[in-house]
């Protein structure tokens, strides 16, 4: 039996991610930003191809978990029965 090693991250990598990510949101055009994930939103509920909209996010530096949650409030999340 092979014993797995774990990753953690450290306190300090930790910290200046969450810094990185507030500095962001503060000097993003968050309009620009809102703007994008409502059309990713209605393309979503439109059926519509979301790599034109998705990629519109990232270059408006809507974070991942933006993203994604736009994606979750549609369809949810995958949950194994």
């Amino acid at each position: 039996k092979q014993k797995i090693e774990i990753f953690k991250l450290n306190e300090s990598a930790i910290k200046n991610q969450i810094e990185r990510l507030k500095k962001l949101r503060k000097e993003r055009d968050n309009g620009k930003v809102m703007l994008a994930l409502k059309r990713l939103r209605e393309s979503a509920l439109l059926g519509e191809n979301l790599i034109p909209p998705i990629i519109e996010c990232v270059e408006a530096y809507a974070t991942i978990g933006e993203i994604s949650d736009t994606l979750r409030e549609i369809w949810g999340e995958y949950r194994e029965i």
